[in-house]
Formats: C-alpha cells, sequence, structure tokens
C-alpha cells in the first residue's frame, strides 16, 4: 500500500517503493506491464489515479482530468489546464520524466536518481521518501 501524507487535503509527502520503481529500461510509463511505476506513477497514485489510469500513459497531465477533484489541484505544478478537459504537462513534469528515466550519462546511479527526484518534489512542497 502506498503511503501518503496529507495536510488539509493536500499532498505533502509520499513513498516511492524501490520494489516497484521503474528506471529507465523499465520506466517511460506511469505503469507498465511489468508493474513498474516511474516518481510520476507514484505521485498519481497519491492523488487518487486508479492503476487502470495510469496504466501505459506516461505523464500525470494525461490522466488528471480523471483525478479525484480534491486533488487536482495538488497536481497544478505539474500539468497546466489547456481548457475544461485537457491539460498539458509543464517543464517540471517533464523534467521529472527526464531525471526517472535517464539512461545517459547525467544520473547513472539509482541514488543519483532519488536524490534529484526528491529534491524536485520538495521545491513543490512535497515530501518524496523511498522506501525498500
Amino acid at each position: 500500500m502506498l503511503n501518503v501524507v496529507r495536510e488539509n487535503g493536500k499532498i505533502v509527502g509520499f513513498d516511492i517503493s524501490r520494489k516497484f520503481w521503474g528506471t529507465g529500461h523499465d520506466g517511460g510509463e506511469l505503469l507498465n506491464s511489468e508493474g513498474k511505476m516511474c516518481c510520476l506513477g507514484f505521485y498519481s497514485l497519491a492523488c487518487g489515479a486508479s492503476k487502470d489510469r495510469i496504466y501505459g500513459e506516461s505523464y500525470l497531465s494525461s490522466v488528471r482530468a480523471d483525478l479525484p477533484k480534491k486533488h487536482i489541484e495538488s497536481t497544478q505544478w505539474l500539468a497546466k489546464e489547456t481548457n475544461s478537459k485537457l491539460f498539458e504537462a509543464t517543464n517540471i513534469e517533464y523534467l521529472l520524466a527526464e531525471v526517472n528515466d535517464d539512461t545517459e550519462k547525467t544520473y547513472k546511479t539509482r541514488s543519483k536518481k532519488e536524490a534529484r527526484i526528491k529534491t524536485i518534489f520538495a521545491q513543490n512542497g512535497i515530501t518524496v521518501n523511498f522506501v525498500d
């Protein structure tokens, strides 16, 4: 079960399970066929998305319109509204996906990816804990 911390209904923290965390070759989707999720997949679940809804999707902005209304505000920093039903990814969402799935030289180790992902979320008021 995903541990989520809320204050006044707003998500301020969540856990990422290393066992189910997909990065690089086994990442690239919020939830893939191997049951692996990128950091945005874990955050999508924290925001109330179902596993069925995030399966095969690449960005939270793709599923934001289907989130419970009380959690849509928690995702403003990742997905901006283009009209009442469509959302577009922000540069921060692209950055999180890039860090999570990097297979090149920038984030060679999982520990470097973890540190950068934690920093990006923290800059937006959310504490991320990576757990075994």
